[in-house]
């Protein structure tokens, strides 16, 4: 991380690992939540060969999340890349509440936290959920 960015942080805090460490959590306080550090953080991170959930957030009042999907990354094109999903903590939407829950709903098959997150996680952006719609 260069020093840019890392100045840029007040803490990272691992949340959350699964036992094979294939799924990681992280919360990410910057000091301001930008793109430029949102971005620079997903690039560092993306290099491993792990997915991970980043939660980040400056003021609590928006939370930022971004899941870096090393099967994703690996048929990125135009476009492509992290989607970020954002919740105004103090006023989420209906689907915003919705799609949290899913984060959290603990299934009772035998898939793996991926599979999990990766469902729900791709299910936020379907085109009822899109902005542009």
């Amino acid at each position: 991380m260069n020093h840019a960015t890392a100045s840029s942080i007040r803490s990272i805090e691992l949340l959350s690992e699964d036992e094979e460490g294939f799924l990681r959590v992280l919360f990410v306080q910057p000091k301001s939540l930008t793109a430029k550090v949102r971005n620079d953080l997903i690039r560092i991170i993306g290099k491993s060969n792990d997915d991970y959930l980043l939660a980040l957030s400056s003021n609590f009042d928006t939370i930022e999340f971004v899941f870096i999907d090393k099967q994703k990354r690996e048929k990125v094109g135009p476009g492509g890349g992290p989607k970020i999903f954002s919740v105004d903590r103090r006023k989420p939407s209906p689907q915003d509440v919705r799609t949290l829950r899913q984060f959290t709903w603990t299934h009772l098959d035998a898939s793996s936290p991926q599979t999990r997150l990766r469902a729900s996680w791709f299910s936020a952006f379907t085109p009822a959920r899109l902005p542009w719609r």
